[in-house]
């Protein structure tokens, strides 16, 4: 008897995954193929093949929510997709397909945590080496320190940046960068803070022209990043402009 119900299981499971397949692959319909998926795993949720092909399933229809700059629905996929993966790596840690394709959905927030699974990856498998080294050579475009870069330093600084803040390195993956401005340096808890805008131009209008991110670094070689116009940047800006500070 028990034998006929694990043979009746097995054949559901193999049934709704030929359907999601078909789904897919023959009819166009992702919600559809991730439905089946998703019974098939109420059967076998042990299947750590099947889990990871469902969270590659999930991303793919979370990039057509980011065509069509939906994205709420985007960040809720790609976060459920990424669980799914990890899931089928929790179940059998040495699948190297699973942490190529969780570092493939990493690979559009952070360039380093992607290298991470990559090298997992290529660890098990060496077919995967070729993108350790092309992951390397993006970090490296995108790893900058300010004494390699044009920067320019407005008037609104109250003291001279330290050497060490023009040594330390930070990372922005929205390259290239035209040019740095720093605007603000101050010191305080035994350590030098500065604030600086990111401008693709080399030559910014600040007036017209808005930042792509901002970076602020210590002299203790702290550095931090946004991406993105910073929200107070016309206000500051006024500021700076009415008291011939730019």
């Amino acid at each position: 008897m028990f034998d006929f119900f694990k043979k009746h299981k097995e054949e559901k499971f193999q049934e709704h995954k030929k359907l999601a397949v078909e789904a897919y692959y023959n009819i166009k319909d992702k919600s559809r193929a991730l439905k089946e998926m998703e019974m098939a795993l109420e059967l076998r949720p042990d299947c750590y093949e099947t889990w990871c092909q469902y969270g590659d399933w999930l991303d793919s229809l979370a990039s057509d929510y980011l065509f069509k700059d939906e994205m709420n629905k985007f960040d809720a996929l790609r976060e459920k997709a990424e669980q799914a993966i990890r899931t089928s790596i929790g179940i059998n840690p040495k699948y190297a397909l699973g942490y190529y394709r969780l570092a493939n959905i990493l690979w559009g927030s952070d360039f380093r945590k992607s290298l991470v699974e990559f090298e997992k990856a290529a660890a098990l498998d060496e077919q995967y080496t070729k993108d350790v080294e092309r992951t390397k050579h993006i970090i490296a475009e995108c790893t900058h320190k300010l004494g390699e870069q044009k920067t320019v330093l407005l008037n609104s600084l109250r003291e001279k940046p330290l050497p060490q803040v023009f040594d330390t390195e930070y990372y922005f993956t929205d390259t290239p960068i035209g040019c740095v401005v720093m605007h603000t340096c101050v010191s305080g808890s035994q350590r030098q803070w500065t604030h600086s805008w990111i401008f693709r131009s080399e030559n910014p209008n600040l007036l017209e022209e808005h930042p792509i991110g901002e970076v602020a670094i210590s002299s203790t070689k702290d550095a931090s990043v946004s991406s993105g116009c910073p929200s107070n940047y016309t206000s500051v800006l006024e500021h700076l402009y009415k008291n011939n500070l730019l």
